[in-house]
Parts: structure tokens; C-alpha cells; sequence
């Protein structure tokens, strides 16, 4: 009972364990102490001495005294806590800047436990500023600073204003649009403080760089973001340098080697910037040291960072900032917003100057980062338009302004990937450890990490931690992919090509560079490449050769490839990259895909058609036992009684229809149809089993529009031919309609399909975004082409001659199938063509109206002759465009 009213009338306070202290009290000495007894006389402290220990505990009562409203901006809380301690006013600044270092700590910590995180940076910032230059390191500690930017949760980011549905953008903005807006106050005090902190070469965790890199991200500000990763980077590699021997006279403002070196200086030089570019293309306009100055922030100068060397000493790995880790990186990246129609010309600068300032760093091989995936993702899918400049410039170049673009820069970037792989003798030993790095979890671009110092990994083992390492796996199918898609060179890729050979062994087992090749080689009509691959990736499969069973169409198509003339080929060819026997590849989804698009496009029809039997058994099979050698292949006889067929994923039959559509088989294009849909079904059962309150099959189990619509499209295109008289073979007409003529036949058929997709429409088993615009158009234009018949739509046309033909009354059943038509049109927000409303209303499509795109559709169909092969227009990309001008080639 005592004890809990001892512990009533001395509560203990909530920031310490021990008691309320008091001034007055008696400390027990010598016998009363136990000790026994002494010699010396007691002498009990005086009142003056305890009191000078008692300001920072008075401190801290007013502190815990403070109202909720205290903590609004630093005048309000220093006003505050001046009022409650009866002193003079002062300004904040004045205030803080009086506060001795114990006080200073008391007051951060105390904001740091009230979770006001932003109004202790401000403190410490005010703190900072107030104090001699030289006396800042020893104004703040280290834990106190770790301490503040341990927990995310104790500041309030200013997030970016909610995007609208439908941005007002601009292609053609001017430079003054472009130019973002000032940082809010919470992200100003962050940045200042890390200037401040950066002056005095003071020691920075990674939490406060992840900080202030999400806070920049988050007010849809990358490119802020961006120069302070550049000058993480920079203050990295000079302090690592200059540890290691080199002198900081060696060192450009701008970021690498000097510009003007003198001959006792070229031996070091050498040495020291061994990886960085140091080449230019013919006819370059701008040279590869003014591009580097040109996109370097120049907050982040050096010679301000070089003020105080070598105080503290520089040391390899450098201790005064963390390592540029690639979550820090991935932060960024994945911020970034690229498409100028969804986002303001403010935010799409900031992120195209985010991503030059990036590609700085891998232009002078200064990046420390293995993990380069995301930068070059982004780098190859940059937009050309609209122009976006350094925020220096004030107005655009006139001349070569072209030059002075983000989008320069960033395909510079990757140019110089290609032309001269980061890879040397001295770092031939670190691929394996980079291959097997980068097996492990790689930071995701849309949730990065939170980065703590307990948790970074070990900076990889190299000759020289200060420069780009070699290039992994992923990054170089990233330039793979760049070169043949965007600069449709593939010359350009030899180097890399050996280098992927030498390093990974072409990826072993895994198809990815195969693919790649395959898809390029195809595109850019070596088609004698594309054949290789194809024997590298498929040498299991038994497809004719490519001379057998050849048509007319395989046949006209070989010659005007031959016509073409011979075309540079991949690296001189792909004798050097074969693989060994041991080492072929396996096929994958994107090897099927990528090889159907290579027969089609080639009119290698037979091949194709060989190609599905082989992966669609059951259709190239009858009733009967199984064959030698089929029980080893992993065939199985079905129910039916023919060989069961593997399932399929709906992209391989959506791209079997596209083939057959321009093979102009609609007999096998039904079939595998059938398949596809039999095996939708199948997958369903069986999802349903596991889980009965299923109502749908998820999106990447179900048949896309696409593969109906190539399906209506494919009869679309034996419309005009039934309409003269030719029959339709190996097609399945519906119930019923056997003795109808065949082009009314095909009507019913096409209607047939249409109710499948109605149903799936009802069922909500279509996205919505695949029936809008365009490819709801193609859909039903086909539709109504099939119908052109059943409908009797060629009546509302006259003659050449003007003579016009008595309508004939449409049945019940033809009257409401061509209002369903109409009515689904209209549910999809489509134009609904003339010459059906004009059949309902018995009305002739009058000369002025004959513009109608299906009836154009229809009166440019040629039968039976397909012209399958797709035509090269010859349109260029900007990267292309962009690399044949720096080559001084156009």
C-alpha cells in the first residue's frame, strides 16, 4: 500500500526509467551507505552545482508540455517554447542557432518521438546554417541523423496532385511549360539539408538518400531525384579514386577526365579512367565531353565537394556517403512518366531530363551498378517528340538542335553500349560472378525496397568497384532487342553478340537471345538467319524443309527476296554463336510465337501447316493404336480415340488463326479454332474443381477478340469467291444450312460465330478495351462482309448502268439478325455502316455515299490472292534516323 502511494505522488516520467529528479535530496555517505567508517568529512554538493544540470531537464518538461497545435512550422514551435519560458521573442533561425548541442539533440529527438520528422529537418537545417562552416560537423551526430531517418513513417511526403482522366496535353509545348515548378517546402528542407551536409563532406546513411530520392518521386519530380543520384555517384567514385592514388586535379567539374590533359599527365590518366568513353562517331556534332557537361547538374559541382579534401581521409570504399545501391536507381526509373499524352509537358520534361542526367553516368562508364535493365527498358522506349532540352538552356539551339535533346542522349547512351561493350580482359573474371549475382531477387521497378544499412548487399568483388562492370545477362537482351528493333541494324550488334557468347554461352538452355534474333532477323528480311535460328530452336521437330511442297505465293515471295539483294548479315553470320550439342536451347512460348510469325511472313505455308500438326496432334491423327516411337514423344490417346493434344496458351492459337488467315484456310482455321476453344473449356473444369464459386477463368486463360475476329476475317476473304461460284471446302457449315448456296452459307456461319462472342460479351469474358475503336471495327466490317449475301445487300447498289433491282422482303429471322448486328455496333460505340440501315429501310446507297470503309472492305478483296507478306514501307525509327545522322550517313 505504501509502495503504490510512494509511486502515485513520484510518477516516472515517460522518456526515462529513473524517478523525478530533485534538486534537493540526500545522497547517503559512509556508515549510512554501508562502506563502513571514513575519514574525510561529508561534503554535500552545493545547490548552484545541481542546478547547472537541471536546464536540460527543465528542457525537456517544457517540451513534453507543448500542445498538439506547437508543432506547426519552426516560428510556431519556437515561439512556443520562448512564451512558456518567459524569454524575449526571437526569430527561429536566431533561436535554434543559440541552442547549445545537448539542447539541440533533446529538441530533434523529441520531434523525432512525436513523429514530426519534417519539422526536425527543418531544426537541424536552421541548426546548420547558424553555425561557422567549420563548426557544422561536430553541431549535429551521426546517430542523431540515423536516427531521424531510420522510419519512414515520421514524415509526410507532399504527394504530386491526382492525375486527371484526361490530361490536356501538348506535343508542341514551349520551353517555359516545360520548366517544373519550385519543390514544396518539406522537399526544400530535405534538399538543403543534404547540401549543407554535402559542403561539409558530413557522413550520409542510405536512408536519407532513399528519402529524399522517394520524396523527389513523389511530387512528380524525377529529375530532382536524378542529379542527386548523379552526385551520390560522382562523390563516390572521386572519394574511391582519390583513395586509391589519384590526384583531384585529375578530376573534370563535369564529370570524368580533364579536357585538356598534358603529356605527364596521359600515363595516369590511363589509368585512372581506363573505362571510360573516350571514342566519337564520324560526323559527331557535338563531342562525347561537351554532351557529358551538358546534362551534368551543376549543383553538384565538383569543386565544391573537392573544398575540403582530404578532411575527413578519403578511403576506398568510401566512407562518407553510402554506395549508389540499385534499388535507389530502380526508385527513379520506375517513376518516370514517358507517354507525353497522359501527363503535363512539365512532368514529361522532368522525366526525360531524369533520364539523361542517368545516362551520364553510363556514357563516362561511371555507374557502379550491375542491374541495368530498368535504365535501358526506359532509355529504348523514350518517345522522340516532343523536345525536351537542359533546363540551362534558356532557348533552343538554333542549327543542330537535335543534339541538345534528352532523346539524344539517352540513345547515345544505348549506341555506345553496342559499338563498345563494358568488357575487358581485366574484368573477363567477373561475368560468372555477375551471372550468378543477378540470379538472386532483383529489386522490383514498381515497389523498390526499403533500403536500410543493415541490409545492403556486398558491392561486387572487380578489379575496380568505380567504374560500369560488365554487362549482365538481362541488360544485354535490352540491347539485343534495341538493335533490331529500333536501329534495324543488325551489323551493330556483332560486338555484343560476342560478348554474350564469351560471357553466358548464349544464355545456355534458355531461348530469350534466340528469340530476339529470330523475331529481328525475320523483320529486317534475313530470312536465311531467321532459318538457322529456327533449326537451332526447333531441331526436334520434324517440319519439311523449306524447299518442299513450295506454292505459288512461297515461290514469288523467295524470288523477290532474292531480288532484294544479299543483306549485312548478323555478326558475319552465326557460325561464331552456334551453340555446342549439349547447349541448344529450349523452345519456348516466344519461340513458337516468333517462329509462326517468320513462316507466315515468308508465305511458308506448308511448313505451318506442318508446324500445327505437329503441335496440335490430335488434328493430324485418326482413330488407331499408338506408332513406334510415340509412347517415347509423350503421346497419349484421348477419349475419342486420337492422340491428345497438350493445351495450348490462347496467344499460340491466336497467332496459328492470324497465320491461317493469311494462308487462306479456313477449313484448318476452324479446326484449330475448335481446339482452342475445346481447351479453354478444359482449363476451366478444371480450375472450377478446385475452386466452384469461380464465375470466370482469369484474363491470361481466356481467348482474346483478336482470334475471333482473325476467324471472322478469314472468311471474310472466300466472300467475293463464293459470291462467283466456288465452293467452300473443308469448312463445317452449320446445322441446316447445307442447302443454301455457299456464299448465304457463309453467312450463317459467320452469324454462328457472332453468337459465341455475344455469349462471351454477356458473360463478360472480353476486355472491353478489345472492342473499342479500331479493332471493334475490323471485327464487325468482317461480320458484314460474311453477311453480304444473307442480308441481300447487294440490291441496295444499282448497276453501272443505273438500273436498280426490286427489293426482296427480308424474312423475320434475316430482319432480326441484321438488327442484332446494328444494336451491337451501337453497344460498342461504333458507326453503324449505311448500307445496313439502308437494306432494313429499303432505300438505294446513293453515288455520294459509296465511301463507306466496308464497302470499300469488300470492293478491294481479291478472291482467292492473298498478299500475305507484309510490306516494308521503309519507314525508319527515330532511333535509326538518329544513328545514321550521327554516323554522318544521312
Amino acid at each position: 500500500m505504501l509502495r503504490r502511494i510512494k509511486v502515485r505522488l513520484h510518477p516516472r516520467r515517460a522518456h526515462s526509467s529513473a524517478a523525478q529528479a530533485r534538486i534537493q535530496h540526500d545522497e547517503p555517505y559512509g556508515q549510512d551507505y554501508g562502506a563502513g567508517p571514513s575519514r574525510l568529512p561529508y561534503q554535500p554538493p552545493s545547490p548552484s552545482a545541481s542546478s547547472s544540470r537541471q536546464g536540460p531537464r527543465l528542457f525537456r518538461q517544457k517540451l513534453d508540455s507543448l500542445s498538439t497545435a506547437s508543432y506547426g512550422n519552426p516560428e510556431i514551435l519556437t515561439g512556443t517554447i520562448l512564451r512558456s519560458m518567459r524569454l524575449a521573442s526571437l526569430k527561429s533561425e536566431e533561436y535554434i542557432a543559440s541552442l547549445s548541442t545537448l539542447e539541440l539533440h533533446i529538441l530533434v529527438h523529441h520531434l523525432i518521438r512525436n513523429k514530426k520528422g519534417n519539422l526536425a529537418t527543418s531544426v537541424v537545417v536552421h541548426a546548420l546554417r547558424g553555425a561557422p562552416r567549420m563548426a557544422r560537423r561536430n553541431r549535429v551526430h551521426v546517430k542523431t541523423l540515423k536516427a531521424l531517418f531510420a522510419h519512414r513513417s515520421i514524415f509526410h511526403l507532399t504527394e504530386g496532385k491526382p492525375k486527371p482522366k484526361n490530361p490536356k496535353y501538348n506535343l508542341k509545348p514551349t520551353l517555359l511549360e516545360q520548366q517544373p515548378p519550385p519543390p514544396s517546402p518539406r522537399l526544400q528542407s530535405l534538399l538543403d539539408l543534404l547540401d549543407l551536409l554535402q559542403d561539409v563532406r558530413y557522413l550520409r546513411t542510405p536512408e536519407m538518400y532513399n528519402l529524399i530520392i522517394r520524396a523527389c518521386c513523389a511530387e512528380s519530380q524525377p529529375h530532382i531525384a536524378a542529379k542527386i543520384y548523379v552526385g551520390l555517384v560522382e562523390e563516390w567514385v572521386t572519394e574511391g579514386r582519390v583513395a586509391e592514388g589519384a590526384s583531384p586535379e585529375d578530376f573534370h567539374p563535369g564529370g570524368g577526365p580533364p579536357r585538356e590533359w598534358v603529356e605527364w599527365k596521359q600515363e595516369r590518366g590511363a589509368r585512372w579512367w581506363t573505362g571510360i568513353r573516350t571514342w566519337k562517331w564520324p560526323g559527331e556534332v557535338l563531342s562525347p565531353h561537351d554532351r557529358l557537361d551538358l546534362w551534368h547538374p551543376r549543383n553538384i559541382a565538383l569543386p565544391e565537394k573537392m573544398r575540403n579534401f582530404p578532411v575527413p581521409l578519403a578511403t576506398s570504399p568510401p566512407s562518407i556517403v553510402p554506395a549508389p545501391h540499385s534499388g535507389l536507381l530502380n526508385t527513379i526509373v520506375s517513376s518516370l512518366d514517358l507517354n507525353p499524352r497522359l501527363v503535363t509537358p512539365h512532368e514529361f520534361a522532368s522525366s526525360m531530363r531524369a533520364l539523361a542526367i542517368l545516362a551520364n553516368t553510363v556514357l563516362s562508364r561511371t555507374l557502379p551498378i550491375l542491374a541495368l535493365r530498368h535504365l535501358l527498358q526506359a532509355a529504348h522506349r523514350a518517345p522522340f517528340k516532343p523536345d525536351v532540352f537542359p533546363e540551362s538552356l534558356l532557348s533552343k539551339p538554333e542549327g543542330d538542335d537535335w543534339a541538345f535533346t534528352a532523346f539524344t542522349q539517352t540513345h547515345v547512351m544505348l549506341m555506345s553500349l553496342l559499338w563498345r561493350p563494358p568488357m575487358s580482359a581485366s574484368n573477363m573474371g567477373m561475368i560468372q560472378a555477375a551471372h550468378e549475382a543477378e540470379q538472386r531477387v532483383l529489386p522490383s521497378p514498381d515497389l523498390p525496397p526499403v533500403i536500410n544499412s543493415e541490409n545492403l548487399p556486398v558491392p561486387l568483388v572487380q578489379d575496380s568497384p568505380y567504374k560500369l562492370p560488365p554487362l549482365s545477362w538481362s541488360s544485354s537482351l535490352v540491347l539485343l532487342s534495341y538493335g533490331f528493333r529500333s536501329l534495324r541494324a543488325p551489323d551493330i550488334v556483332a560486338a555484343l553478340l560476342g560478348y554474350m557468347k564469351a560471357a553466358f554461352k548464349m544464355g545456355g538452355r534458355a531461348p530469350d537471345a534466340w528469340n530476339i534474333i529470330l523475331g529481328g532477323a525475320s523483320r529486317l528480311k534475313q530470312h536465311q538467319v531467321a532459318e538457322e535460328v529456327g533449326g537451332v530452336l526447333f531441331s526436334g521437330l520434324a517440319l519439311p524443309s523449306p524447299e518442299d511442297q513450295m506454292d505459288k505465293r512461297e515461290f514469288f515471295s523467295r524470288r523477290k527476296m532474292a531480288a532484294q539483294g544479299d543483306i549485312t548479315k548478323v555478326g558475319g553470320g552465326l557460325n561464331v554463336i552456334l551453340p555446342e550439342e549439349k547447349d541448344m536451347p529450349e523452345a519456348n512460348e516466344a519461340s513458337v510465337l516468333e517462329f509462326i510469325r517468320h513462316l507466315s511472313a515468308t508465305s511458308q505455308f506448308s511448313r505451318l501447316e506442318a508446324l500445327i500438326y505437329q503441335l496440335i496432334p490430335y488434328l493430324a491423327s485418326e482413330k488407331a493404336e499408338l506408332g513406334e516411337g510415340d509412347e517415347e514423344m509423350g503421346l497419349v490417346v484421348g477419349e475419342s480415340g486420337r492422340l491428345k493434344s497438350s493445351r495450348l496458351t490462347p496467344r499460340i492459337y491466336t497467332s496459328l488463326l492470324k497465320g491461317l488467315e493469311n494462308a487462306g484456310k479456313p477449313g484448318l482455321a476452324q479446326r484449330v479454332y475448335n481446339i482452342a476453344l475445346y481447351s479453354e473449356r478444359g482449363a476451366f473444369q478444371d480450375l472450377l474443381a478446385d475452386d466452384p464459386l469461380l464465375s470466370a477463368p482469369p484474363p491470361e486463360m481466356l481467348l482474346p477478340q483478336e482470334a475471333f475476329t482473325t476467324l471472322m476475317r478469314t472468311y471474310a476473304q472466300r466472300e467475293s469467291a463464293l459470291a462467283n461460284g466456288k465452293s467452300l471446302t473443308g469448312v463445317k457449315l452449320p446445322r441446316g444450312s447445307g442447302r443454301l448456296p455457299p456464299v448465304v452459307g457463309l453467312g450463317v456461319l459467320a452469324l454462328e460465330l457472332h453468337g459465341q462472342v455475344r455469349k462471351r460479351w454477356v458473360d463478360e469474358w472480353v476486355v472491353v478495351w478489345e472492342m473499342k475503336g479500331a479493332k471493334g471495327k475490323r471485327y464487325f466490317h468482317a461480320l458484314i462482309r460474311c453477311c453480304w449475301a444473307r442480308f441481300d445487300l447487294s440490291t441496295c447498289f444499282p448497276s453501272p448502268e443505273g438500273i436498280t433491282k426490286e427489293f426482296a422482303p427480308l424474312t423475320k429471322q434475316v430482319e432480326r439478325e441484321m438488327v442484332g448486328v446494328i444494336k451491337d455496333m451501337e453497344r460498342w460505340g461504333l458507326d453503324v455502316p449505311k448500307v445496313l440501315v439502308k437494306r432494313i429501310r429499303e432505300e438505294y446507297v446513293e453515288e455520294g455515299e459509296r465511301g463507306d470503309e466496308v464497302i470499300e472492305e469488300r470492293r478491294e478483296a481479291k478472291g482467292d490472292h492473298l498478299e500475305v507478306a507484309k510490306k516494308d514501307t521503309g519507314k525508319r525509327s527515330e532511333a535509326r534516323k538518329l544513328m545514321l545522322r550521327i554516323m554522318g550517313t544521312q
